[in-house]
């Protein structure tokens, strides 16, 4: 699970991203969160690495730079 979460949190982080990318990036987050229940049920530490990715999302596209 951390493996495919450090993959996820790269590809959010990324700075060539740009807003088009957006629906892009948070079907991914679900597709890790809907990965991880389906093989190991709901848990704790998936519930915080969903809702940290999903603040690095807002985060990200929340600051232009």
């Amino acid at each position: 699970m951390k493996k495919d979460y450090e993959f996820v949190k790269r590809v959010v982080m990324n700075s060539d991203n740009k807003m088009i990318h957006y629906p892009a990036l948070k079907q991914l987050i679900k597709n890790f969160e809907e990965k991880w229940n389906r093989l190991h049920g709901e848990s704790i530490g998936l519930t915080k690495m969903k809702y940290h990715l999903k603040s690095l999302l807002w985060w990200r596209y929340s600051n232009n730079d």
